[in-house]
């Protein structure tokens, strides 16, 4: 470079490290708010906000020079820690730690956000019920197995509402401290295991596969042992010392669980909604349709329906099971023409259990 050059490439390097210096110095301000609204929220967990079309105006009023993708996922990693900041409490999870709820978990609301892990999706529940959470992050949905069972009995048996959910695609690493060449044992857990199979069989044949109790531990060893891998989700040695030796090695490379976000106060109404129900009919010809026409006729969307073995006292009908069917609907609770269908369903039902209202990211369909 020409003199010339040389002194407009460093005056523009200068300029940049100042920008960066007044980053840092708004993003600090940013979290003394995050900080404030924490103290105002007495206690209880605020309300999902409608972040879809926030980010959406922030990306409009941009300069254009970031990619919008890049904007986006710098927005989304600035949101989650100050979520995490704002939280006047703890966030309870399915453990163990470094599995999905939990890699959820510090998705959404930061790496340092506080976290309470639990053992089953109704201790969970309990946390936050009895005041030692404000929220928790319990599996919904996955590709794979559906319905998550557990979750929608817990939902049954609890007066807690569902304020958000969260998709994760569930992606699988093999990480080792070397290049991954001859390898004599590799670690996983039961779940990784299970999802990785024609993984394990055909490219690690004769390689010595142990199961250990948690992601975390499957890396603690793997780190001290010599020819030594470790099989964990995506992202969950970025704070090891192990380097990615193969990835998305699942059998299903497309596989997602969604991840329902559980507080006791019900979120706050945002441009796209869904409404997810829990209801029971009578044993006769035509109940069903009974209670879905009340949607249809209002032009409410039901994204899915599907029924579940319930006991019959999460449902407060004495002993033994019975079926209920779980609903999603796109829209409000306390949008009209909802209203005026949970009315009349209501009437035909022998019960029915709003599970929440809560914003989504996309609109419906």
């Amino acid at each position: 470079m020409s003199g010339a050059d040389t002194r407009q490439y460093d005056e523009l390097r200068r300029r940049a490290q100042e920008l960066e210096l007044d980053l840092v110095r708004l993003l600090d301000d940013r979290a003394e708010i995050a900080q404030r609204l924490r103290a105002t929220s007495e206690g209880a967990a605020p309300g999902e906000v409608d972040e879809a079309a926030w980010l959406a105006h922030l990306e409009q009023v941009a300069g254009g020079h970031l990619p919008p993708e890049s904007l986006r996922a710098i927005l989304r990693e600035v949101r989650a820690a100050l979520r995490g900041i704002e939280l006047p409490g703890r966030i309870a999870y399915l453990g163990p730690e470094g599995e999905l709820c939990h890699q959820v978990v510090r998705r959404h609301f930061g790496a340092g956000g506080p976290t309470l892990e639990c053992s089953s999706v109704a201790e969970a529940l309990e946390s936050v019920a009895r005041g030692r959470a404000v929220m928790a992050a319990i599996p919904l949905e996955s590709s794979a197995e559906g319905l998550a069972q557990s979750s929608v009995t817990a939902l049954a048996r609890s007066e807690l509402v569902i304020v958000g959910e969260r998709s994760m695609s569930v992606t699988f690493d093999l990480v080792a401290s070397g290049g991954g060449d001859d390898l004599a044992r590799v670690y996983v857990t039961s779940a990784a295991r299970a999802a990785c199979r024609r993984f394990l069989a055909e490219r690690l044949a004769g390689v010595e596969v142990i199961e250990a109790s948690s992601p975390l531990t499957c890396l603690e060893l793997a780190s001290r042992e010599p020819r030594t891998a470790a099989l964990v989700l995506q992202g969950c040695a970025r704070e090891s010392n192990l380097a990615v030796v193969e990835s998305n090695v699942g059998d299903a490379p497309e596989a997602f669980v969604r991840f329902a976000l559980v507080a006791s106060r019900p979120a706050k109404r945002s441009e796209w909604n869904r409404t997810c129900l829990l209801f029971g009919v009578q044993d006769e010809p035509g109940s069903l349709f009974e209670v879905l026409r009340h949607f249809a006729e209002r032009g409410l969307n039901l994204g899915r329906v599907q029924s579940r073995p319930l006991p019959r006292a999460a449902l407060l009908r004495g002993k033994g099971w019975d079926y209920a069917f779980y609903a999603e609907v796109d829209g409000h609770e306390t949008d009209r023409p909802m209203v005026a269908a949970l009315d009349r369903v209501r009437r035909s039902t022998k019960y029915l259990r709003v599970l929440g209202s809560y914003p989504v990211d996309e609109p419906p369909g």
